[in-house]
Parts: C-alpha cells; structure tokens; sequence
C-alpha cells in the first residue's frame, strides 16, 4: 500500500486534483454537508494521501486542517499544494493513523475517507479518531462493506495480478490514455487489499470506541458510487454491491 498510493497521487497535476476535490465536494453537497459541517471547526484527516477532502475541508471554512498520512511521497505532494495555492491554516505531516500524535480532544471533525478497511488493526485507528476528537465531535467515515460480486472480483484480481509491477500497469493505463482518475481508481482496484466486513461489525466497532451516534449518509454522490442511494435505486443492487459503500456521520 505504500508503494501504491505514493506512487499514484503525486503525480497528477492541479488538473487532476480539482476534478477529484469536485468530486468530494458533490457527495457533501448531495447530503447538505458543504455549508456548515467544517466551518470554524479544526479538523483532522486521517490517511489523507494527496489531501484532497483535506483542500476541500479547508475550502469549506474550517479553522484548522491537519492531514496525516504514512507516505512521505504523499505528504511532499500535499505540502507543494499548500505552497503553489498560498494557503494557510492547513497542514500535512507524516504519521500513523493509530498514533497521530496530537493532544487528546483537540479536534471538532474527524475525516477517514477510504482508509481503514485497508488497515491490519481498524480497530486501533477508531480508537485513535476517538480519542483525538472533542465531545460531540464527528467524524466522516468512509469504508467498504461485505458482499457483492465486485468486492469478490476485486479480490479475485488482487490475487491474481498482484505480483505484475505496479509501475508496468500505470504504464499501461497511460499509454491507453486512462484519464487520471481513471488510472487512480484501476490501481487501487487491481492492488489494494480491502477489508470487507458487515454493516453491523462496523457499527459494532464504532461503538465500541465510544461513537454514540451512526447516521448512513443517503443523499446522492456520483454516478459510479454504491451508496444508499445507488443501492436502493438499481436493480438486483445486493448482488452487485453486496452492502456497499458505506458512507457514515459518526458522533462522539
């Protein structure tokens, strides 16, 4: 996973990361998230690779944003954007989500959007976005759940292609001129390892780090997205999707 993701965010350009930062921003817009949810608040990203819901919480109106993320690649890549956009009240370092490093209680919003069901121990990465957010604090979670045939094709891939040279594949998505998210989201899909669990083992994790309250967000995101929206709408959905992309708004 390291050499994947460091190795897929820092090289696109300004482009490429506000079509992604759009992308963010119409999955808040569809559940009525883009006006107040990180306005005045201090937020933490927890494996923000390049930081693009970090850029968009700062873009929302957060006071104070903190990206973390284990690639240095990641982190460069982010901080460069820092520089090139001026921005300021917005920054990256190089860490572990199961141990951030900041003090407990420090943050109002938590964001974990496509992390943790890629982690050895999740249940250490909720503890640690537990502990760092203040009373009534949220968190975004973003995680895939169990079932479906893409899940179980996206597993069949990863075990069969996974030892190919992940610089040999992007070469080949390039020189099939793949657009840029295109390419992002065939790598992850080829080499990534997911963790596919139930609903109610993910609800159950939550809770017990202490998340008092769990809302599935069911407004509409992308086309391509497997959300309650998605889910409820198409035909034979369970089978395809199993219980999907599960998009929460986690209290504390």
């Amino acid at each position: 996973h390291r050499e994947l993701w460091g190795n897929i965010w820092p090289v696109f350009g300004k482009k490429t990361l506000e079509e992604i930062k759009a992308i963010v921003r119409k999955r808040l817009e569809g559940n009525q998230l883009d006006k107040s949810f990180f306005k005045d608040k201090a937020v933490i990203d927890l494996g923000c690779g390049g930081g693009r819901f970090s850029f968009v919480a700062h873009d929302l109106g957060a006071k104070k944003v903190l990206g973390i993320d284990f690639n240095e690649k990641n982190i460069k890549s982010a901080k460069q954007w820092v520089s090139e956009y001026g921005l300021s009240n917005i920054d990256f370092r190089v860490g572990s989500v199961y141990e951030t490093g900041e003090p407990n209680a420090s943050y109002d919003v938590a964001i974990s959007n496509g992390v943790f069901h890629h982690l050895e121990n999740p249940q250490a990465a909720y503890n640690e976005s537990v502990r760092v957010l203040r009373d009534g604090g949220k968190m975004f979670l973003y995680v895939e759940a169990k079932g479906g045939i893409i899940n179980e094709l996206q597993e069949v891939i990863v075990n069969n292609i996974g030892h190919i040279p992940q610089a040999n594949v992007f070469e080949i998505l390039t020189r099939l001129d793949f657009s840029d998210h295109s390419r992002i989201y065939l790598m992850d899909y080829f080499f990534a390892h997911y963790e596919y669990v139930s609903t109610e083992e993910i609800h159950k994790r939550l809770r017990l780090e202490g998340y008092t309250h769990i809302e599935e967000l069911k407004g509409e995101g992308m086309d391509y997205d497997h959300g309650y929206a998605q889910r409820m709408r198409e035909p034979w959905n369970k089978e395809k999707y199993g219980e999907g992309q599960l998009r929460l708004i986690v209290s504390k």
